[in-house]
């Protein structure tokens, strides 16, 4: 994945003009309804998804995707160097960022979170930092530099929040994990560049559960690991291949109400969904661009209903599917 996307990150910001970060309401996206059913393969016929809605603006390519606790939608615009919020329809609200260095801006921004507060962070990539922001977009402060030790960064990618408020970093150059508090103070970390339990090549997606417990996509190595809560390996899921449970560049993880894993296979253009236990469920997507198919499946989110919410790199839009438990 990255070595696709962050290639391409010198040619999109050397086409961009440097401007500084706004909030700004923007003309809305026009989000393409239609609610076919979707039949995954599966373990089990009593669910499958319906597709609801993708976006149709083209605002180029996206990486990162979460949605608040009111279902407001927020994703990086890659290629715009812009964060967008959206509603649950797919409507946008408001979009902020602009190329550059300073505070608010971006330079091939990847991760995004939101906290219980509405705070949103971002996964500076190119600008080796996090920055934190409001629910509005207004900047509020931001931590890292390029290198090695604790609190810097190499290559950051995806962000994500726990219940506590805790903020947990993916390296894609330093293969690992950095824990910190909501005001960027360094906690912990863990990993190292390799394959063995607890090593990492090109770590991207992280998501924690209600217990502490850290899942890793772990990119290179096509598996997800789970961590608990001090960063001390329990187990894994997952090997290279297109069959079922098995990866093929695992970019980005989330978890429902149930503990259920969902993961964006990012090369073989669908997603699986895992029980908490690992086991594989169901998967759905196909290369394409019709409906419920994929091109590069960078983000995955989950609402408080379920609703699963896919952002594509390749074909530059957001999907939205819902459990269908009529079948």
């Amino acid at each position: 994945m990255k070595k696709v996307i962050y290639r391409t990150i010198i040619l999109f910001t050397s086409l961009l003009t440097a401007c500084g970060a706004s909030t700004t309401a923007t003309s809305t996206i026009t989000a393409t309804k239609a609610q076919p059913t979707i039949t995954p393969t599966t373990k089990s016929t009593a669910v499958t998804v319906k597709f609801i809605w993708k976006t149709s603006q083209n605002l180029g390519s996206f990486t990162g995707i979460t949605v608040d606790e009111q279902g407001n939608i927020y994703a990086v615009g890659f290629s715009a160097n812009k964060i967008y919020k959206l509603d649950t329809n797919g409507q946008l609200l408001a979009q902020w960022g602009g190329t550059g260095k300073g505070d608010g801006q971006l330079n091939g921004p990847a991760g995004i979170a939101v906290d219980k507060a509405g705070n949103i962070y971002v996964a500076d990539h190119n600008n080796n930092r996090i920055q934190k922001f409001d629910s509005n977009g207004q900047f509020l402060s931001q931590w890292g530099s390029q290198g090695s030790e604790a609190g810097q960064f190499n290559g950051p990618d995806i962000v994500a929040v726990d219940s506590d408020g805790y903020i947990y970093v993916s390296e894609d150059k330093n293969h690992r994990i950095q824990k910190f508090d909501n005001t960027g103070r360094f906690v912990m970390l863990w990993g190292s560049e390799g394959s063995d339990n607890g090593q990492f090549g090109d770590p991207t997606g992280v998501v924690v559960d209600l217990q502490g417990n850290v899942y890793v996509a772990d990119y290179a190595r096509n598996r997800i690991q789970k961590f608990d809560p001090q960063g001390h390996f329990l187990s894994k899921v997952g090997r290279s291949g297109t069959g079922d449970g098995q990866l093929n560049g695992p970019s980005a993880i989330a978890l429902d109400a149930e503990g259920n894993l969902y993961v964006a296979d990012y090369n073989n253009n669908r997603i699986q969904k895992f029980d908490s236990e690992g086991r594989f469920l169901m998967k759905w997507g196909s290369p394409g661009k019709e409906n419920g198919q994929f091109d590069r499946p960078w983000g995955i989110a989950i609402d408080g209903q379920g609703n699963v919410f896919v952002s594509e790199y390749g074909n530059a839009r957001i999907q939205k599917f819902s459990p269908d438990v009529s079948h």
